[in-house]
């Protein structure tokens, strides 16, 4: 395998991946679970872009991307947005505080950086397949939590935290973003098997 061609699978993996962001777990405990996912998050997108400065170097192709979505009034708003929470982090009462926000959260300012960092990423390489492969992969990641989420209802009669997410208000959140998975995966998508699993998670995460 040529290293261009490396670098570049390499970069369009680690995004991918991300999409199981919600099954990542460490151990059972509130705390450990938000560690392990905001860890897994900014590991992958720091591969991906030290994968991306490689095949930059590698690759004339890849360095001569298109940056037509610099001019997106999306990519601009974020920016504009992300810009201007830095100058309140800067100005803020704890500036180290608001930079790195609190363990329990894995929020604050860099969290914001890494985001940033994802959208440009994704717009550089991710084109309409990437797409429907990155919602199918979250349609898998959600029949996970969905069923997990069922079942501890199940057993208990109560909250339905399961063990991945533990947070109902987590659980119900993220699986609108599945339920959404699931229509476009079935708008664009033809093959049978992947449509009939489009409904069984969409029953899943409504349920």
């Amino acid at each position: 395998m040529a290293a261009d061609s490396f670098y570049k699978k390499l970069v369009i993996v680690s995004l991918l991946g991300l999409a199981f962001v919600p099954v990542v777990i460490t151990s059972n405990t509130f705390v450990s679970l938000i560690i392990a996912k905001v860890a897994f998050i900014r590991l992958m997108i720091a591969v991906s872009w030290v994968a991306l400065a490689v095949s930059w170097f590698v690759d004339k192709d890849t360095a001569r991307s298109d940056l037509r979505f610099l001019k997106s009034p999306l990519f601009i708003s974020v920016s504009i947005f992300t810009a201007l929470a830095g100058i309140s982090t800067v100005l803020s009462v704890n500036p180290y505080r608001s930079f790195f926000g609190t363990i329990v959260r894995g929020e604050g300012y860099i969290h914001l950086v890494y985001m940033l960092a994802f959208l440009t990423a994704v717009s550089l390489v991710f084109e309409r397949k990437r797409w429907l492969q990155f919602f199918k992969l979250s349609l898998l990641a959600g029949a996970m939590v969905s069923a997990d989420a069922i079942w501890s209802y199940i057993e208990t009669g109560g909250r339905a935290e399961g063990v991945f997410l533990r947070n109902p208000t987590f659980i119900s959140a993220y699986l609108l973003f599945v339920i959404f998975s699931a229509l476009v995966v079935l708008v664009y998508e033809n093959r049978r098997s992947w449509r009939g699993f489009s409904y069984a998670v969409l029953s899943l995460s409504l349920v």
